[in-house]
């Protein structure tokens, strides 16, 4: 149901690579390496196998499952450093395994999607004869236009720049422009058309010369 462009193709944005940030104070650069060696600590007790030839982390991760058995039901939110490294195309890996599951009648090696492959293939045995199997048989559906042999979906290289000089004095003021409009045009005080017109003046006031500055920086 998602709109497609000319070409036929869903083209998906990334979203940011990362959600969190650690950061050493320069008093301890000295040992900033400690950082890493308590991620490490961390990710092998979250279930990480050591000594794995796959690309750090490996495709062994089972939360919980590793040094702390899950009945002991630790959260990784009380880690001394409460953030979880995993690549940045997970989503993709686990849709793979979806497929693969649900081909094979097999379970899934992380079980990120166990719930989602065994609803699948309720489903299919009995279809539409439970409202929970049937929203996961359209999740597998969705998930599919990612793999299947003329897939549509494409995933843009992501650009990530810093603030330009525009962005720094006029984004906030941008900001409070869009939420307006979009709030103004929801709620029925304009029309769809007033959209047009909000475009146009987010050019106009400092719009133009992001879209500049930042094409500036993609060169």
């Amino acid at each position: 149901m998602a709109p497609v462009a000319a070409d036929g193709v869903l083209y998906q944005p990334t979203q940011d690579p990362h959600t969190a940030w650690m950061v050493v104070n320069k008093k301890y650069q000295d040992n900033a390496e400690a950082v890493i060696k308590v991620l490490n600590l961390q990710n092998l007790a979250l279930g990480q196998v050591a000594g794995s030839d796959d690309v750090f982390p490996n495709t062994a991760v089972k939360v919980l499952d590793g040094v702390y058995a899950q009945e002991l039901n630790v959260s990784w939110c009380i880690w001394p450093f409460p953030i979880q490294i995993i690549w940045n195309d997970n989503q993709l890996r686990q849709g793979r395994e979806l497929l693969n599951a649900v081909e094979n009648k097999t379970n899934t090696p992380t079980r990120a999607f166990q719930a989602t492959a065994d609803g699948v293939l309720r489903h299919l045995a009995q279809p539409f004869a439970e409202v929970t199997n049937t929203m996961y048989s359209d999740i597998y559906k969705a998930i599919t236009l990612e793999y299947l042999k003329d897939g549509i979906v494409r995933y843009p290289t992501a650009l990530f720049v810093d603030p330009t000089p525009t962005m720094t004095r006029k984004m906030d003021n941008l900001y409070k422009l869009e939420t307006q409009a979009y709030l103004r045009i929801i709620t029925g005080g304009k029309t769809i058309e007033a959209f047009d017109a909000f475009v146009t003046d987010w050019y106009k006031q400092g719009g133009q010369d992001i879209t500049n500055e930042v094409n500036e920086a993609y060169r």
